[in-house]
Parts: C-alpha cells; sequence; structure tokens
C-alpha cells in the first residue's frame, strides 16, 4: 500500500482534486499502529480531505493515526460496524446489540478525535443522540437503481431517510459505480437527497 500511495495514488489524487471536491480516501485501516501512522503521513500529504479507519483497531492506534492529521486539512472517520454485518453478528461477537456495539465505538472516535464516524443506518437515531461529530451513513440505495437489491449490505438506506434520521454525509458508491451512466445516476441520486 505504502507503494501505491507514493507512486500511483498521487497522480489520481491531483486529477480528482482538478474536481474542486473532497477527497475521500476509504481505506478502512485496521493494521499495526506504526504501520497505519505511515499510510496516515502520506495520505495527510498528499491533501486528502476524509480518510477513516477501524475503530476496533483500538485506543491507542486510533490516537496515533489522529495525531498526524491535528494540523492538516484530513479529516478522520472512525468505521464502527460494517454495514454488512447486522445485530446477530454483533450478538455472537460482542454480546451487544449492533446499536450498542457502534455508540461504544462512537465513544472511542470521540477521545481519539475522529472528526466523525462511520455507521449503519439503522444506528443513526441512538448514536445522534449521544454523538456530536459527523455521522457518516454508507450503503445509500435507491429504487429502480444498480444495488438496489444488493445483497453485500444488510442494513441498506435511501438518501432522503438518512438525511431525515441525522446523517450528514452519505456514502452511495455501488449504484453510481456500476451503472453505464454514472453521471445521470448521481443527479437522481442528488435528487433523492431533497
Amino acid at each position: 500500500l505504502n507503494i501505491l500511495l507514493k507512486n500511483g495514488l498521487e497522480e489520481v489524487i491531483n486529477q480528482l482534486k482538478q474536481l474542486d471536491k473532497p477527497i475521500f480516501a476509504d481505506l478502512k485501516m485496521f493494521l499495526g499502529e506504526r504501520t497505519m501512522v505511515w499510510i496516515a503521513k502520506d495520505i495527510a500529504k498528499l491533501g486528502i480531505e476524509f480518510t477513516n479507519i477501524h475503530l476496533l483497531a483500538g485506543l491507542d492506534a486510533v490516537e496515533g493515526v489522529s495525531e498526524v492529521f491535528k494540523d492538516t486539512n484530513t479529516n478522520l472517520l472512525g468505521l464502527t460496524v460494517p454495514t454488512h454485518y447486522d445485530d446477530k453478528y454483533c450478538q455472537e461477537n460482542y454480546g451487544k446489540s449492533l446499536a450498542d456495539v457502534v455508540v461504544e465505538l462512537a465513544a472511542i472516535a470521540s477521545k481519539t478525535g475522529c472528526k466523525g464516524i462511520i455507521l449503519p443506518p439503522a444506528t443513526l437515531n441512538p448514536v445522534s443522540e449521544t454523538y456530536d461529530g459527523l455521522l457518516v451513513v454508507p450503503a445509500i440505495r435507491v429504487q429502480g437503481l444498480p444495488g438496489f437489491d444488493d445483497k453485500r449490505h444488510t442494513d441498506a438506506v435511501t438518501p432522503k431517510k438518512a438525511i431525515g434520521d441525522s446523517a450528514n454525509i452519505l456514502v452511495c458508491g455501488t449504484p453510481i459505480t456500476k451503472s453505464q451512466d454514472m453521471t445521470n445516476v448521481l443527479k437522481i441520486v442528488l435528487s433523492e437527497m431533497s
């Protein structure tokens, strides 16, 4: 990953910067702290606005990466529970409900200086009551668009519902990237947000 960051990614990032929009490097970091800090330094040098880390990497690791971004324009988002896991998974692996796990991980994000968290749509309401950072919601789906029936996410949501439930940033990858007409699909998704 370090080689990619240093050689190939810089060119792509420079092209994306020409669009004058925030760039989100969806790295889902969950490596050793030292490796994640190296990656974070490269991300900060590239001027990427957002990247993410699994909050399950632990308090020290998340703090270490967060410290790298302290005086930069890069914002760290803490990944709570990916949307392909559900309440049953959390009960089996953590002995707690999905919402309880996400609330606990949101507390780690608060302690470590994360700008926000990435969380399953179903947990927006309980988390928004206790967490004051950015709430980033993946698995945005619009009926009739590619990916609507994508079963990888057990918890998908429409743009309007996510916004109504306090989401600040929506992540809508599959419907756009799986389309033959990405521009038109993006316009449809944006129209669904109002």
